[in-house]
């Protein structure tokens, strides 16, 4: 009998991986590409800025039994930020259409030739990926911020670090950063003014007004829901489910029934739960799945796949061993002796290299960032 296939891919998370995915996979085969997402879609206007909204602007499923306040031990949250405990790192991770596109802040920076060691696979290495980095910096509309004589364009901070990085002997320069500032690089559109963007989302030209990380509330931030995503889903008719929860994937036999002794050559099905429905079981067949739930999530699925349902036995055991978090180390200066206006701009506006790009050495490197 021929299996009758409900789509061609499945892809589970939105994040970066999974909305270039969508996007590529909805170009094939339109119609047919599904993308489930656990958190919600954020219009314009919808992040939560009330400290009561704030509040409740976690992550939280009481099954999951995550480290809360008490007042939230017992409330399901679907909000934006989900916090993981482990015993020697800590982790902030963002659900919701777009993934951590949504809360990070918006750097488009390409390592150095010398992180690419023998370590990484021949299909993973700079020269392989370079073509890549650029249709992504293309997509994402990664640029400096505007140097213009517009007063308010003005960035105080910027300027600081520039000065600094100078009296101490480096290099700084502005950094590209996914933030929309118009469609033509050359004559930023005025702050605060709409327009469509290349992929027909409507954005509105960086206000300057410093809350990239908590969510753009003017989508002023070129986050994956306004292009890769919008793309998939406008142009090439992308299904996308917000507020399901992949639980596991199953490989299916030439009938199209469960099988774990199979390896996907005919298919798998997708079981995820509806959030916005009592949690009610759902599933689908597929021909192929993108496993994309952001570094711990996919992990997890994928653990959980061959640990406790048996669905997906012959995983590698070497999965998630060798794990390292981001490099990054936030760090606040206090009492200083000239007036910053760290409350105005995008997050992030210049980096100033030590010993990255410049004179590379492993043992000391890195990269100093301003924030706001």
């Amino acid at each position: 009998m021929s299996i009758q296939y409900d789509y061609e891919a499945i892809v589970i998370g939105s994040g970066f991986g999974g909305s270039i995915n969508t996007c590529r996979l909805s170009k094939k085969w339109p119609g047919q590409v599904l993308l489930l997402e656990r958190g919600k879609r954020y219009p314009m206007g919808s992040f939560a800025r009330s400290p009561h909204d704030m509040a409740r602007n976690f992550w939280n499923l009481p099954q999951e039994k995550r480290d809360m306040p008490d007042k939230l031990q017992g409330e399901e949250c679907h909000g934006l930020f989900d916090i993981r405990n482990f015993d020697h790192m800590d982790a902030v991770i963002s659900a919701g259409l777009g993934g951590g596109s949504l809360i990070y802040a918006n750097v488009f920076l390409q390592p150095p030739d010398e992180v690419f060691d023998s370590n990484w696979p021949a299909n993973a290495q700079k020269d392989v990926l370079q073509p890549y980095y650029a249709i992504a910096k293309q997509v994402l509309g990664a640029r400096p911020i505007p140097q213009n004589n517009e007063p308010r364009r003005k960035i105080i901070r910027t300027e600081l670090f520039q000065n600094f990085a100078k009296a101490d002997g480096h290099d700084s320069k502005l950094l590209d950063i996914n933030v929309f500032f118009g469609n033509d690089f050359d004559n930023p559109t005025p702050i605060g003014v709409q327009e469509k963007n290349r992929y027909g989302a409507v954005q509105t030209s960086c206000v300057y007004c410093a809350e990239c990380d908590v969510g753009c509330n003017t989508h002023s931030k070129n986050t994956l829901d306004l292009n890769y995503l919008h793309v998939a889903e406008h142009r090439y008719q992308a299904h996308i489910h917000t507020q399901v929860l992949a639980q596991k994937i199953v490989p299916i036999d030439a009938s199209g029934q469960d099988n774990p002794a199979m390896n996907g050559e005919f298919g798998y099905r997708v079981y995820w739960q509806d959030l916005k429905d009592a949690h009610k079981e759902c599933s689908a067949l597929t021909r192929r799945v993108v496993v994309s739930a952001g570094t711990l999530g996919t992990n997890e699925l994928l653990m959980r796949c061959r640990d406790l349902h048996k669905t997906l036995p012959n995983i590698s055991q070497q999965l998630g061993r060798h794990f390292s978090g981001n490099g990054d180390f936030l760090s606040f200066v206090i009492e200083g002796d000239k007036p910053a206006d760290p409350n105005y701009g995008p997050v992030i506006t210049q980096g100033t290299d030590y010993n990255l790009f410049k004179n590379f050495d492993r043992s000391k490197a890195f990269i100093l960032e301003d924030a706001s």
